[in-house]
C-alpha cells in the first residue's frame, strides 16, 4: 500500500482507512513489508498483528489510535 499523508497540503490524499472508527483490529498478512505513512490515522484500533516480514512502519501510520 502506498504512503498516505493527510498532513501534506500539496497532496491531500487520504488512506482508504483514514478515520474509520469501526476498525478495531488489523491483521497484516505475511509477505507485506511496509505499512505506509498515515495508513490507519484516527482509527480506533486496539489490536494490531504484524508479521515478521514488516520491516518499515511509516510516519503516523497509527496516529491517534486507541493503543
Amino acid at each position: 500500500m502506498p504512503d498516505y499523508s493527510p498532513l501534506l497540503i500539496e497532496n491531500p490524499q487520504y488512506s482508504p482507512f483514514y478515520g474509520i472508527d469501526s476498525i478495531k483490529k488489523v491483521i497484516i498478512e505475511e509477505g507485506i513489508t511496509k505499512v505506509g505513512n498515515g495508513t490507519f490515522c484516527f482509527c480506533d484500533i486496539i489490536d494490531v498483528q504484524l508479521p515478521s516480514t514488516v520491516t518499515e512502519i511509516g510516519e503516523d501510520a497509527f496516529q491517534s489510535c486507541e493503543q
